[in-house]
């Protein structure tokens, strides 16, 4: 009987802890800027200028130009669409 009862128990908490919730611990919130997306045109070097916004296409390459480059990707899900920003250092995409 103790057997089932800590099997059942070892179970449920199973359950519990793998399956559901968002997983990761950060959030991000998107802000409205008055910044606007720049389309990268496609088999072309964009030296990226930090804090523009630039619309990512698939098959973007996104190449660090600097050991302390940072960047900010935000993907869309209602409209389907990626968008980068350089946060610091320097960066380009091909």
């Amino acid at each position: 009987m103790k057997l089932i009862t800590l099997s059942m128990i070892l179970f449920l908490s199973l359950i519990f802890t793998a399956c559901g919730g968002g997983g990761g611990g950060t959030t991000t919130q998107e802000t409205q800027t008055d910044t606007t997306t720049q389309s990268v045109p496609q088999s072309k070097k964009v030296v990226l200028q930090q804090g523009e916004l630039y619309q990512l296409s698939k098959g973007d390459k996104i190449i660090k130009d600097s050991s302390d480059a940072r960047v900010e990707i935000k993907h869309n899900l209602s409209n389907n669409t990626t968008t980068i920003k350089l946060l610091s250092g320097e960066a380009h995409i091909e």
